[in-house]
């Protein structure tokens, strides 16, 4: 009876992290302007040791190259651009599944993030800073992510983009 008791208290802990949010949680226009990709190395980590008869041995891993992808985007007619990235994994649940999952909540409760097309998208900011984007996946099921800025700038404005100079 114990267990049966603690496997539904688990799940109701667990509960609000599946829930799915809402339309109306994304109140940004986000409009992806261009998607570029960038270069990254990852670390190199390695050990060494010595046996008995003094020979030295090491394993050396990491050192790799990856491509990740850099998203220009403008957010509710703001006058600034953003360059924003997105991690190779994100975590997707609430506290209630790392209860759940007893320890194993980074491996569980983390997935792999969609690379967004150019275009336009509802969004909002979290409390860390980054954009989290809302879109559709290939079976027309929302979904969404955490974007975080890499880069802003102010956008030209209309008399400079002109040839003017600004302040005539």
């Amino acid at each position: 009876m114990k267990i049966v008791l603690s496997i539904l208290l688990l799940g109701i802990l667990s509960f609000p992290s599946f829930a799915a949010k809402k339309n109306g949680d994304f109140p940004l226009q986000v409009h992806i302007v261009k998607v570029d990709m960038g270069t990254g190395q990852t670390d190199v980590s390695g050990s060494g040791r010595t046996d008995s008869n003094g020979n030295y041995s090491s394993d050396v891993s990491g050192g790799g190259s990856y491509l990740y992808h850099v998203y220009t985007v403008h957010v509710d007619g703001s006058h600034i651009e953003y360059k924003m990235t997105t991690p190779a994994r994100h975590f997707k649940g609430g506290t209630g599944l790392a209860i759940a999952t007893l320890g194993w909540s980074a491996v569980a409760t983390s997935r792999g993030n969609d690379w967004l097309q150019i275009g336009e998208y509802k969004g909002h900011w979290n409390k860390d800073g980054s954009l989290e984007i809302q879109f559709l996946d290939e079976k027309d099921k929302f979904k969404h992510q955490p974007f975080f800025i890499r880069a802003e700038a102010p956008l030209p404005s209309e008399q400079t983009s002109a040839g003017k100079q600004p302040n005539q």
